[in-house]
């Protein structure tokens, strides 16, 4: 639903299995990328809030660079660095035993974007997008860089790799575009209205 642009769907979809598993499995399983999907309401901000790293499976790191996106939603920047600090620590430990695993760099790519560190959050990314094996981690690998390229505010470079997600399959799609939060910062920029535009025609077009 949310692929296709259908927020508020996708939301009381989330919010229907949230009454059946609760929100603690619901979010320890999710990606970070779809915290957004949360429901905008004071009792899912309560729970959320509520939620501890033994609901993520005692991963402490992706406990942290979770609810660092969630409070980047909400423009709460202390907070936001605080959780991404954590999740740094966390990872750069890990990453120093076992450095192959793609997922954990990008997540360490988005740490170091909580905090601040530019460089260090791209070269992190990139590392991630490169160390994906298969077409499908490659994909998510490349959608994590563009997330790091608009958290930094490199906007072009967040344009140029979502140009070249929507020219291939990927779980990135024009309507997502028009309602991920992540890239609002993108939307007045000229070159983002036209990739939307571009790719959206093509897809109301469909196949030839």
């Amino acid at each position: 639903m949310s692929w296709g642009g259908d927020l508020d769907s996708a939301r009381a979809l989330f919010a229907a299995a949230v009454s059946k598993v609760g929100l603690g499995n619901l979010v320890g399983y999710m990606n970070p990328d779809a915290v957004f999907l949360v429901p905008q309401n004071a009792a899912s901000r309560t729970a959320f809030e509520q939620l501890a790293v033994r609901d993520f499976e005692d991963d402490t790191a992706l406990y942290a660079i979770t609810k660092a996106e969630f409070y980047r939603l909400r423009g709460a920047g202390d907070k936001v660095r605080l959780y991404s600090d954590s999740a740094r620590r966390d990872l750069e430990v890990e990453l120093r035993e076992n450095q192959v695993l793609p997922w954990r760099r990008s997540f360490l790519g988005y740490a170091y974007a909580g905090v601040g560190r530019r460089e260090d959050a791209v070269r992190e990314g990139v590392a991630g997008e490169r160390m994906a094996t298969d077409p499908v981690s490659r994909a998510f690998a490349a959608i994590a860089l563009a997330r790091i390229y608009a958290h930094i505010g490199d906007r072009a470079a967040a344009i140029a790799k979502l140009d070249t997600l929507l020219a291939m399959p990927s779980p990135v799609s024009v309507p997502l575009l028009r309602v991920d939060p992540t890239w609002s910062r993108l939307r007045e920029e000229p070159g983002f209205r036209r990739l939307l535009d571009r790719y959206g025609s093509i897809a109301m077009a469909g196949p030839p």
